[in-house]
C-alpha cells in the first residue's frame, strides 16, 4: 500500500472516532509503520488513538511515543489526591481483595510495585500462555 494512502486512511480513522482529538495529532507513514505525534488530554485518548491506528488495513506497526499527554488547564491534582482516588476506586472494586493491592503515585503516574518473586506479567494480569 502507498504510504500517502495509508496516512490518509489513518487520518480518516482518527477523524471517525469522536473521543480522539484528531486535529491535535500529526500522522506519518513509512513502509507500513505509522507514527503519531502531537498531543492529547488523557492517557485514554492516547491508547484509543493507538488502537484506532492498528485497526487500519496496511498498518504494520503503530508508534505513539511522540504523542504527548498534556493535562488540560485547571486540572492540577496532586499525587496525594490521585492516590486517594485510586484507593477509593479499588475499594469499590468487588474482585479486588480489600487492602491487598498497593499503589504508588509519582509525578501523576500510578504504579503498582511487583512483589518479590512475582513475575511482572502476573502482576499486570496479562501473561501469555507458557510465560512464567
Amino acid at each position: 500500500m502507498d504510504d500517502s494512502k495509508l496516512r490518509q486512511d489513518v487520518l480518516d480513522e482518527l477523524d471517525w472516532q469522536p473521543h480522539i482529538p484528531s486535529a491535535q495529532i500529526a500522522v506519518t507513514a513509512d513502509q507500513g509503520v505509522v507514527r503519531l505525534s502531537g498531543y492529547v488530554s488523557t492517557y485514554a485518548e492516547k491508547v484509543a488513538a493507538e488502537q484506532a491506528v492498528k485497526r487500519v488495513l496496511g498498518v504494520r506497526a503503530a508508534v505513539v511515543e511522540s504523542l504527548e499527554v498534556r493535562v488540560a488547564d485547571g486540572i492540577a491534582d496532586t499525587d496525594e489526591e490521585i492516590a486517594l482516588r485510586v484507593r477509593t476506586s479499588l475499594g469499590w472494586a468487588a474482585l479486588v481483595p480489600s487492602g491487598q493491592v498497593e499503589v504508588s503515585v509519582e509525578n501523576r503516574w500510578v504504579t503498582r510495585p511487583v512483589p518479590t518473586g512475582e513475575h511482572p506479567c502476573h502482576a499486570a494480569g496479562r501473561c501469555s500462555k507458557g510465560v512464567r
